[in-house]
């Protein structure tokens, strides 16, 4: 599994970010490394390798320097095991967890959610549902998100309302208590099922938002009218009003109070 530097979302190999589009998608333990360089403070470790090299050039000609490359290149591994290890005990680093804003010509519908084909599975837990989201999170910092979004209808007092394309959960209004976080590893079994190395520690708390069919959501995009193959039958092209979300500007999703 990869994860995008810049959401955070967990998904399956991409050159870009299936959500926000952005090219800083990598696999889960690249990630690992590229936080636990976050100051790119790699001057000693790039040194003691750069020493080693002269040294092994150098005994060409003064085979005296032989012994001490071989010295200085152990001591650099020695050093490099050191650092990796000192890397894999740090916890990993949040990022800030906004809400995204609202598109200028978006609108927002709430109404009773079903899916449009079939459920959305989601792989933490075997389950179900239009729309779901797993993350961990702690006081305005995100770690990690997964989401599973079938195609949707939100059947709404101005008529039913198709949604497809890019859908992005609004973060959750969440209370924590005061005090130090909590920790959540990757040996977590819904983290596992995604792919988190087991060694990886975060420090936040795990959460999961379930949309199941029949319950309230609000949705937030641009509506327009166009074909949906799913409602085209015998002389009905099923034009319908749809509500498409693209990487830059994702329809927001989150559940509604009440149906």
């Amino acid at each position: 599994m990869h994860c995008c530097l810049g959401c955070r979302l967990v998904q399956a190999s991409a050159r870009e970010c299936a959500e926000c589009g952005a090219a800083m998608v990598a696999p889960m333990e690249g990630l690992r490394e590229l936080l636990s360089y976050r100051d790119m403070n790699l001057v000693a470790e790039r040194d003691m390798w750069l020493i080693s090299a002269l040294l092994a050039g150098g005994s060409i000609v003064m085979p005296f320097l032989l012994p001490i490359s071989l010295l200085t290149l152990g001591a650099a591994g020695l050093q490099a095991r050191r650092q990796r290890r000192a890397r894999d005990l740090q916890p990993i680093a949040a990022i800030a967890d906004t809400r995204l804003p609202v598109a200028p010509a978006a609108v927002t519908v709430s109404g009773v959610v079903h899916p449009l084909h079939a459920p959305a599975r989601h792989a933490w837990d075997d389950g179900s549902s239009v729309a779901a989201e797993l993350s961990v999170r702690w006081i305005g910092g995100l770690f990690l998100r997964a989401t599973a979004v079938a195609p949707f209808v939100v059947t709404a007092p101005g008529g039913d309302l198709v949604v497809l394309g890019t859908v992005r959960f609004m973060p959750p209004l969440l209370r924590y208590r005061t005090g130090a976080a909590p920790e959540v590893t990757g040996a977590d079994p819904r983290l596992a099922a995604l792919g988190v190395p087991p060694t990886w520690r975060l420090g936040g708390v795990l959460h999961v938002t379930s949309i199941l069919a029949g319950e309230s959501v609000r949705v937030a995009g641009t509506i327009t009218d166009e074909p949906v193959p799913a409602l085209a039958s015998y002389r009905d092209g099923g034009v319908a009003r749809v509500m498409r979300g693209t990487p830059a500007t994702p329809v927001l999703l989150e559940p509604g109070t009440g149906s």
